[in-house]
């Protein structure tokens, strides 16, 4: 989020890690016009696979996928008028990790275990509707999960997510004197998100 300067520079920064970790992040800072146009583009990708095991289907749960870009453009018409113009774009990707059973309240009034039970009337068609999933009813596959711990779970479905952002914003200042301003902020935001 730094603003562009009057400075040439700029910074890259690799790592990488467990899980086959990817990161890189950069930014370059360019004067187009000393003084009066200054541009800065910054950018950030980083991949990394989930911690999770999925033992459904063997796949992993807790994927990352990252990706983004931001472009900073200041424009110095004179010592008093300026405008600030930011455009930024970002992609958040992968799988969320999965929900683990740590317990059940078998004393509520309507116990959720109950209802997932073999002695329901519906869970025969439950299980119809769900291949794979365990058959003994969720009273009897809590020690199950909590014997394979957080890290493996067996879950049906698909866990994805992706998200993208597009936000542009601009700011126009004309500073009247030393003690007052005229501002004119514009801003667009626009977030898409799927689960």
């Amino acid at each position: 989020t730094t603003k562009p300067t009057e400075e040439f520079e700029g910074y890259v920064t690799v790592r990488g890690g467990n899980y086959d970790l990817r990161h890189i992040d950069g930014a370059i800072n360019i004067p187009l016009a000393t003084d009066q146009l200054l541009l800065r583009v910054a950018g950030v990708y980083e991949k990394r696979d989930g911690y999770q095991r999925n033992l459904f289907d063997g796949g992993r749960l807790g994927n990352v996928i990252r990706y983004g870009m931001r472009g900073s453009l200041t424009m110095n018409f004179s010592e008093r008028l300026s405008n600030e113009l930011v455009a930024d774009y970002a992609h958040v990707g992968g799988n969320s990790l999965g929900l683990v059973l740590y317990s059940t309240n078998t004393a509520s009034s309507v116990p959720v275990a109950n209802l997932l039970s073999p002695a329901n009337p519906r869970f025969a068609d439950y299980l119809v509707q769900h291949a794979g999933a365990f058959s003994g009813g969720l009273l009897a596959y809590l020690p199950v999960q909590q014997e394979r711990g957080p890290f493996k779970v067996a879950l049906d479905f698909s866990n994805d997510h992706k998200a993208r952002n597009v936000i542009v914003s601009n700011r126009t200042t004309w500073e009247l004197d030393s003690d007052t301003s005229i501002k004119n902020i514009f801003g667009y935001n626009r977030l898409r998100s799927v689960d």
